[in-house]
């Protein structure tokens, strides 16, 4: 942006004496010294540019420490040396999901870059720098006074000639990085202009933008020579081109100049720009944060006495303090208010409102409890997203059977009913039950992770199943009571099902019907029923295959009869998505020899990416696969045509594990985790999924079930250790903090 001002300003005579600026009339050359500096900024932007997004850097940066050797002045070396580390860092802030350089950033580095180049310059020419070299030049103007008597056996023409000269090498310095920089950014721009043509998502208004870039990054290829030329009044008289031209070169540089700084999007990035009112949001569970198990009239839930069974949970803990966000919600407040989060999901302890799980029991307090929450959050702007259900059953319901006995639904609609009358015209969504396929596989199967009440492994070939049913019936029932809530429809407000969606691609040379096997299984369970009535049909097909092979005279996947059919289609306003990892399937010959109702059912085995592909957080379980994310987007919203509203996203801390070390506050892994995974769900929208929001998991580190304290998923840490169960931000806090301010993603 600096070189057209200079274009403009003139470095010859007309303009100088236009502006009539004294200070040229004290420093001799004061206009090739500043022209030089702006020019070699400018070729360095494109190349700083392309450093950034581009797998050269490495190049870059040798080619940086190279013309630092080459420097005979310390100060020189340091210079450049600084700016190396500087670019160095910024680039790994900006792999970390930090916010790109900022203009400002990148002129900076570009100057202290420039500098220690005119000194290389001036070295070629004069064969070794001197300092008396440069204080000559800043001296007086006469050529014949700017170097030593023996210059010209350096070089060897008279000294008449020697300003001459030393201008055309000058030129020839900046113009030769110059050419191929633009050409290499001009060349990635029109990359950039197809794909974007090929989006039919793409807005016109970012399609325009590409190309008034290409045509500025055209213009400043061309233009440079002309440009220089203007840096002697020697060279200019050799192009003999009017003042006027020189004029309106320099706008039209200027306008192209600052055309490629407000629409820079490199190649392999974009800037994601998120509907006016996207829901950015961060959640929690009550069991897993509230602590205050024993008190004000709350009954005993299946986690309560799980936890309270040795060796159930890891080093013992338990949720009976936790957070203690009982007591502490003003704390919660104050952090969701400090991360500027449009939304908050949080859950509601069936327990802690009917102590029984049974409308007799209700439990006013309890009720009275989630009013102070609710009203919180709208207090402080924030809209609450509330679940009813999130794995803590009432105890004694689970002693009558949970969820394998039919007259749950029943029991679990009546509980919702009371909350759409205590709550229905102050919550805008709710969400009946949380990750529905998850609480089958934990609890009632337990064998990739045994969850409360536990005991069930040696029913996992039927046990999910039924689960599953009467929990699909249990929505279906609260969102029938939801329809009879005048107060909650008079608010527009929404009901939906949060699901776990992971996404499962073939490894190399297995079939897709094998991916496909899982993911119907994965994603759709819980969601197709919604829609026809009926389960899956590779999901029916197969259970229904191996009940036969079992010799069982009706299949382990339950059957909704034809009035259930009718009664539970169309009971989804949204669907809420919960994603972390992404697996590989391989084809199970034997399913015999499967090594849990999962596997076998599926007839695959579902593993992780390898490492280099989906890198795995050091001692947990969840991997960087953004592409998963997207694809199962994607194929949700292809399908069934709901909104979705991403309920769940993120990762552990890195574990301490042989030769890593906790991260602390700098979790790096969760940072760039967050950002692959928001910059998936930008493009999904772009291309057409109807997303609602996006919610990170979770607010702050928790009980995090089996794991217990000791596996942190929080954007703030917790000091469990305190009696006032200090939050402090992690560096992912921060980075989330600046990114819904922004309401974008901007990787440029």
């Amino acid at each position: 942006m600096i070189l057209p001002i200079l274009c403009l300003t003139d470095s010859g005579t007309f303009l100088w004496q236009q502006f009539k600026l004294p200070l040229i009339d004290y420093i001799p050359f004061f206009e090739e010294y500043i022209f030089l500096t702006v020019a070699m900024s400018s070729a360095f932007s494109p190349v700083i540019t392309i450093y950034y997004v581009q797998p050269y850097r490495r190049k870059i940066m040798e080619w940086i420490f190279f013309l630092a050797e080459r420097q005979h002045n310390t100060l020189a070396q340091l210079i450049i040396g600084a700016a190396a580390m500087m670019t160095m860092t910024r680039y790994r802030n900006y792999v970390l999901g930090k916010p790109a350089p900022s203009p400002r950033t990148t002129a900076l580095i570009c100057l202290l870059l420039t500098i220690p180049s005119i000194l290389l310059i001036i070295n070629q020419i004069t064969g070794d720098f001197d300092p008396i070299v440069l204080r000559n030049l800043l001296a007086e103007r006469k050529p014949e006074s700017l170097y030593p008597d023996d210059f010209s056996v350096a070089i060897p023409i008279g000294h008449e000639n020697i300003y001459e000269f030393r201008v055309f090498i000058l030129i020839l310095g900046v113009t030769v990085p110059m050419f191929p920089s633009y050409a290499i950014s001009l060349y990635y721009r029109r990359k950039i202009l197809k794909k974007l043509h090929e989006n039919v998502h793409m807005s016109r208004r970012t399609v325009e933008a590409q190309k008034s870039l290409l045509k500025a990054l055209t213009i400043q290829l061309v233009i440079p020579c002309i440009t220089m030329a203007e840096s002697s009044s020697y060279l200019w008289k050799q192009f003999e081109l009017p003042s006027t031209m020189r004029t309106s070169l320099g706008l039209l540089l200027l306008a192209s100049s600052v055309t490629a700084l407000y629409n820079c999007v490199p190649e392999n990035s974009t800037s994601y720009k998120f509907p006016k009112g996207f829901l950015w949001s961060t959640a929690t569970s009550a069991y897993q944060i509230e602590g205050g198990a024993w008190e004000d009239g709350k009954g005993l839930s299946i986690w309560d006495s799980y936890t309270h069974t040795a060796g159930k949970v890891s080093d013992n803990n338990t949720g009976d303090v936790a957070c203690d966000s009982y007591h502490l919600y003003e704390s919660d407040f104050a952090i969701l208010k400090q991360l500027g989060v449009k939304s908050y999901r949080f859950s509601i302890s069936w327990p802690r409102i009917l102590p029984t799980g049974l409308k007799e029991s209700k439990n006013q307090m309890g009720i009275d409890y989630y009013h102070k929450i609710i009203d919180g959050l709208i207090r402080n702007g924030i809209i609450p997203v509330v679940t009813m259900y999130h794995w803590d059953m009432p105890q004694h319901l689970m002693d009558q059977g949970g969820w394998l006995n039919p007259q749950i639904s029943t029991w679990f609609a009546d509980y919702a009913e009371i909350l759409f009358q205590a709550y229905g015209h102050k919550v805008p969504y709710w969400i009946t039950i949380n990750e529905a396929k998850s609480e089958t596989l934990y609890a009632y199967c337990g064998t990739i992770s045994n969850h409360a009440p536990g005991g069930f492994k040696e029913h996992c070939k039927w046990a999910p199943y039924q689960a599953g049913h009467n929990m699909i019936l249990a929505h279906a029932k609260a969102y029938k009571r939801f329809e009879w809530c005048i107060k909650c429809r008079l608010t527009g407000a929404k009901v939906g099902i949060t699901n776990v969606n992971g996404w499962t691609v073939p490894a190399a040379g297995v079939d897709q019907s094998v991916a496909d096997r899982i993911n119907q299984m994965q994603n759709y369970w819980f969601i197709h029923p919604f829609f026809t009535g009926e389960y899956p049909p590779r999901l029916r097909q197969q259970v229904d295959k191996l009940s036969k092979q079992e010799n069982r005279t009706v299949s382990r996947l339950p059957h909704f009869t034809e009035a259930e059919q009718k009664y539970i289609k169309g009971t989804v306003d949204f669907f809420g998505f919960n994603y972390y990892i992404t697996l590989v399937a391989t084809p199970i010959a034997n399913y015999s020899t499967a090594t849990s109702w999962y596997n076998f059912d599926c007839m695959a085995s579902g593993t992780y990416l390898p490492d280099d592909v989906a890198p795995r957080v050091p001692g947990g379980w969840v991997s960087t696969y953004a592409e998963g994310m997207y694809a199962s987007l994607v194929d949700l919203y292809t399908r069934y045509k709901k909104p979705i509203f991403i309920t769940e996203n993120g990762a552990m801390d890195a574990q301490p594990t042989p030769g890593v070390y906790p991260e602390g506050l700098n979790d790096v892994f969760r940072t760039r985790y967050i950002k692959e995974h928001i910059t998936a769900v930008g493009k999904a929208l772009k291309n057409g999924v109807d997303i609602m929001g996006y919610t990170v998991w979770s607010l702050m580190d928790n009980f995090e079930w089996t794991a217990g304290l000791g596996t942190k998923f929080g954007l703030y840490h917790v000091d469990f250790t305190s009696p006032a169960k200090t939050r402090t931000p992690k560096a992912s806090a921060i980075w989330y903090k600046n990114l819904v301010a922004q309401n974008k993603i901007d990787l440029c």
